[in-house]
């Protein structure tokens, strides 16, 4: 059997698997696309970790600046064997997405932006996102003062010539495999739980009276991560319907953030904690029943009437 490696795109041999900007000289090798190398045995991982996204080889019979076994971005490569690919294949090439969810700044350093010079700054808007290749949020010599260190996957959208950047992590976040991997979940995130089949509106009428195109059907068992959600502003109420923001990009419905809920058909989780709309404290038997008072925070108007705090925002603007 003929086992290969070939050559995608011009690229690096690497002694490691790090980043290129991290390695001495004669610790890479430099290769062009179409180049193919006779191999005796390949791996992506061993029992202690994977490598970082990148093929480990063994070449056959030859050496290359007397050594044999060397490291590639699986970006950059594929092993065959007998003119078949082995590796990566088509569902094995998973790599993190960074997702900007305002608009910000790109910087070179992680410091606050008004002390960096306009060539350390690049701007970037709401909803834009970029393949990595890598990312961090903290190296040997601490963490990155709430930023997140991370490097574009593909030279085409290097900014400025340059593949690494940081980005303050409450202005992007890391998706892998469609999930959400960086920065954390804080466990007091609002979960929006959808409780039967039901929709997404507009506007908190009843459906009889939007539009096709104000309406969003959405299962039971449906989920979502909440940045804000409310039953009522400083005009009153919400007619039964809770008012919710989604928190990330990716799961915008008709690319809107915002929606309306009937209380009746959802219920907002923390911490793995059902809370209740203040409307029907008894309308879903599993949820705590303080919910009322625990959560949804009520004070009391200058009229007397209860006055329902808007939950993870106040920036009115949003709504």
């Amino acid at each position: 059997m003929q086992q290969i490696l070939r050559i995608n795109r011009d690229t690096l041999f690497k002694l490691r698997p790090d980043q290129a900007s991290e390695l001495a000289p004669n610790e890479a090798y430099r290769v062009t696309a179409g180049t193919v190398y006779d191999i005796q045995s390949y791996a992506y991982a061993n029992a202690q970790r994977d490598f970082n996204n990148h093929i480990k080889f063994a070449l056959k019979n030859t050496s290359i600046q007397g050594f044999n076994t060397w490291f590639v971005s699986t970006l950059d490569a594929q092993v065959e064997f007998d003119g078949k690919v082995v590796y990566p294949l088509e569902d094995q090439v998973t790599l993190p997405t960074l997702r900007i969810n305002t608009d910000t700044v790109l910087k070179r350093r992680p410091l606050q932006s008004e002390v960096l010079s306009d060539n350390e700054r690049y701007e970037v808007k709401r909803g834009q996102s970029f393949d990595l290749h890598s990312y961090a949020y903290a190296d040997a010599s601490g963490d990155f003062s709430s930023h997140i260190k991370f490097a574009l996957r593909n030279e085409r959208d290097y900014i400025r010539g340059f593949s690494t950047w940081f980005v303050y992590d409450q202005h992007g976040y890391v998706v892998f495999d469609d999930r959400v991997v960086y920065p954390p979940e804080d466990p007091n995130t609002p979960i929006l739980k959808v409780t039967q089949d039901t929709l997404f509106k507009k506007r908190p009428l009843p459906s009889s009276q939007l539009g096709a195109d104000e309406v969003y059907a959405v299962p039971d068992g449906g989920t979502w991560v909440l940045h804000s959600y409310a039953y009522a502003d400083a005009s009153g109420d919400f007619n039964n319907h809770i008012k919710i923001a989604l928190k990330y990009e990716k799961d915008f419905v008709q690319y809107l953030s915002t929606w309306f809920i009937y209380d009746r058909h959802a219920q907002i989780e923390i911490n793995g904690n059902g809370r209740l709309s203040p409307a029907h404290p008894d309308a879903h038997p599993n949820a705590r029943s303080d919910a009322r008072s625990s959560l949804h925070r009520q004070s009391l108007s200058i009229t007397g009437k209860p006055e329902y705090i808007l939950h993870r925002s106040t920036d009115y603007s949003r709504w």
